[in-house]
């Protein structure tokens, strides 16, 4: 299933079988060397709010503004936002093969593989954003290089 970027982060997250949302998606986590998401961050709805990673194959179905963990994943086994990771919050621009740095706005990929294939891309105030269809791509110093 194809989803964007912007319609993820409406969705909460639900473990499998229960009512009350485990937490909201906030953002996701690429892989350095594939053009692939490796995980997203669930911040939690609780007293104090904790990013949780869970890795893409961890979640199940989405049935309208509602996300599913697999049967047999909890929150208490997932892992704590790492320093090395590389979310898109963290990304400091998108080089094209054209040299110019641009800011990500948006982008689409496949949930089940997480095979990304389009990146929105801001070009400034009164430009119209340039959509980029990902053949390869790889991320070194918070920064994504695409072709």
């Amino acid at each position: 299933m194809e989803i964007t970027l912007k319609k993820l982060k409406k969705l909460e997250v639900y473990e499998k079988n229960t009512n009350e949302p485990l937490g909201k998606v906030k953002c996701v986590c690429f892989s350095k060397d594939r053009k692939k998401v490796d995980a997203l961050y669930v911040e939690t709805h609780s007293i104090i709010p904790l990013n949780k990673k869970f890795f893409i194959e961890e979640f199940g179905e989405i049935f309208g503004e509602k996300v599913f963990l697999k049967d047999g994943i909890c929150a208490h086994d997932a892992k704590l936002k790492s320093e090395k990771d590389i979310s898109e919050e963290r990304v400091l621009g998108v080089y094209e093969k054209d040299g110019t740095k641009k800011k990500l706005y948006d982008m689409s990929f496949d949930f089940g593989t997480g095979e990304i294939s389009t990146m929105v891309l801001r070009n400034g105030l009164f430009r119209k954003n340039n959509r980029v269809e990902i053949n390869n791509m790889h991320i070194k110093d918070n920064t994504i290089y695409i072709e």
